[in-house]
Formats: C-alpha cells, structure tokens, sequence
C-alpha cells in the first residue's frame, strides 16, 4: 500500500516537526495523495516509485512513467515537478535533473530551495560556470548587497565552486539554506568533521533529510567514514 510504503518517512518527519522544513513537510504529505491516487490504478507499482527513494539500494531505477505519470496528474504543482527532478538527482542523472529544476524556477522563481537542487546538479555533471549563473539569480532574489555578490564573484574566479561554497557556509542566515545543506556543503568542500557534526544534529531534529542518506550523491565523500555509516545504521533501525 501506498501509505505503508511512506510510513516510515512521514513518521520519522513528524517527530520534533520544525518551521524551516514545514513547505517540504507539506509537500510531501501532498504527494502521499497523489501516490493513493496511483495506488488505485498500479498499486504494484507504487511501492517502486517510493521505495528506491526512502531507504533503497542508491542504484536502484526508479520506474520514470509512474513519476511521469504523478507528474501528469497535477502538473501545475511545483511540489510534483521538484520531487521529479529531485528522483532523477538521486538516480545521479543530472542533466535531466537540471532541467526539470529549470521547468520549476519558470514555474516560480520564488520556490527558492530549487536553486540549491539544481546549482548542485549543475555542478555533479560539471558544469560549475553555469551553476554559478543561477547561483547569482538567487542573490538577486533576496537582494543581497553589490559588495557580498562581488565576494562570490571573486571567489569562484579564485577557487571555483568550492570558493562559492566557503562562502557560502558564512552567510547561510542571509541567503537561505538548511542545516543539511551545511552537510552537503562541508562533505563536498572535504571537511567531514563539521558535515558529521551537522548531520548529527540534523539527525536530533528528526528532518526530512535523513531519509535519503542512502541516495543523496552530495554525500558520497562521507561514505567511507564509519561515523556516517553509524549514524545510517540509526537512521534505519528507527
């Protein structure tokens, strides 16, 4: 069943529910009755769809015409069309995955954490000069001063994208971002004390994030680190 396959996502992210992942958690809970919908017509199927994505073998398919076809049902929803990119990111495809995020951001581009979903996926196929470009758009977005944007120009002229990233970890309170993106950012800059020490605390909130530890290829630095496989093991007896 459908809500049995989610089960163990949704109660884990309903312990200690937190304000900044409140648009996520209700995102998601809306693509829980758009998979009841699926459910009646390819209920075997379902579980393929969630599965892979919540606990699975980080190289499992995932089933594209089913996401299709969730996608299809509702396609004005800009949560539905993220979870999609955000499917083909985990399936570490991410030229499609990029362009799915595109889709979003012309769909709205106030729906500010696409622009970390897809700068990430820009930068896993390569292509850091344009993630930079959308980067910028998001310091657009929320106004940032001519002087801080000037410190990210230089610093991706210096460093690249691992310049931005240092950056970045400093400014966090201004431009956006979660706990986990702290992670994701001090695994990719190679610092896996700190992305440890984060994660643990992402773990003690009970966030969404934690369920996709197994997946998410930002994470792939940490994963010969028997303090993350540690911590995994947790995650997964919960």
């Amino acid at each position: 069943h459908a809500r049995a396959a989610l089960g163990g996502l949704l109660d884990f992210q309903r312990l200690q529910p937190r304000r900044d992942v409140d648009a996520e958690r209700i995102g998601f809970q809306h693509f829980e009755r758009l998979l009841l919908r699926l459910h009646d017509v390819r209920q075997r199927h379902v579980a393929r769809l969630v599965q892979p994505q919540i606990r699975r073998d980080d190289r499992r398919q995932l089933d594209r015409e089913l996401l299709e076809t969730a996608v299809d049902l509702e396609p004005a929803s800009r949560f539905n069309q993220r979870n999609y990119g955000r499917a083909l990111f985990y399936q570490r495809r991410y030229a499609e995955a990029a362009t799915q995020f595109e889709r979003v951001l012309q769909m709205d581009q106030s729906f500010v954490g696409t622009y970390t979903w897809l700068t990430s996926a820009l930068v896993l196929q390569g292509d850091e000069a344009r993630a930079f470009e959308w980067f910028l758009k998001l310091l657009s977005y929320h106004k940032i001063d001519e002087a801080t944007v000037q410190v990210f120009k230089k610093a991706f002229q210096t460093s690249g994208w691992r310049g931005v990233l240092r950056e970045r970890l400093k400014r966090t309170d201004r431009i956006g971002g979660t706990l986990f993106d702290r992670v994701c950012y001090y695994a990719q800059l190679g610092n896996k004390d700190e992305a440890v020490r984060y994660l643990e605390r992402v773990y003690e909130r009970r966030e969404i994030w934690m369920a996709y530890l197994r997946v998410d290829p930002r994470l792939d630095p940490l994963r010969n680190d028997s303090r993350f496989n540690d911590l995994l093991r947790r995650v997964e007896m919960k």
